[in-house]
């Protein structure tokens, strides 16, 4: 039970990361440009002879989401070790929607010939290739966080980055860190298995699905197709 209260807790949190993120994003956009002008006008870097070298203009860059107009390597690994944590998770969603809908389907069909659902979701045909997938998908979350910690141990050696831009810079890794530790936690066979669940659980879980099972036939007989949808939508 307190596995899946986590579980609810870690899902909330994520939702509202998400929003978080987004405002963040753009808020870094618009004040990475300002610091750029600013910077290009009256900012010096001093090298390691201690002798003042006025920062040279940056070229633009198509990725908005980190340091714009900064090119540097270093930089663009970051976002490439970002844009594969991205990946990785929206892997695991598409993961735990299937795992949900194949367990509830076998929960409807062990009903009806009478058995309790822990038992069944126990021992059900599908267990073992959901397990497999579990790992798998649970692999790439913790290789994506791997290759952003490594990154992050690397931001106070990368002189050619100015002391703020290495603070963003870990400000962003951390973020995305945080993202996948999150995800690595709703991929454990603890929270990844309704065979963990309380049966309360499993029954409020029964009700939503068959809830938006309804609904969904009703909108794709008014409008003649399907909505696309799924019970864990």
């Amino acid at each position: 039970e307190e596995a899946h209260k986590r579980l609810e807790s870690l899902l909330r949190q994520q939702l509202e990361d998400r929003d978080r993120d987004r405002d963040l994003e753009a808020t870094r956009a618009t004040n990475g440009e300002r610091s750029r002008a600013s910077s290009l006008t009256g900012s010096v870097r001093r090298s390691l002879w201690s002798e003042p070298v006025a920062l040279p203009p940056r070229p633009a860059t198509r990725n908005n989401d980190l340091l714009p107009g900064v090119e540097e390597p270093f930089v663009q690994r970051v976002r490439d070790a970002k844009r594969g944590a991205d990946s990785a998770i929206a892997d695991a969603g598409r993961f735990h929607i299937r795992a949900l809908r194949e367990q509830l389907d076998h929960v409807w069909d062990a009903r009806r010939s009478g058995r309790g659902p822990r038992q069944s979701l126990l021992d059900f045909d599908g267990r073992g290739i959901l397990d497999s997938d579990r790992r798998l998908a649970s692999s790439r979350v913790e290789a994506a966080m791997h290759g952003l910690r490594s990154l992050a141990e690397q931001v106070d050696a990368r002189q050619e980055l100015r002391s703020d831009e290495r603070s963003q810079v870990k400000e962003y890794l951390a973020l995305h860190t945080q993202r996948c530790q999150e995800e690595a936690e709703l991929l454990r066979p603890q929270a990844a298995s309704l065979a963990e669940a309380p049966d309360a659980v499993i029954e409020q879980l029964l009700f939503v699905a068959s809830e938006r099972t309804d609904s969904r036939r009703d909108s794709e007989n008014a409008n003649g197709g399907t909505s696309g949808g799924s019970p864990a939508h």
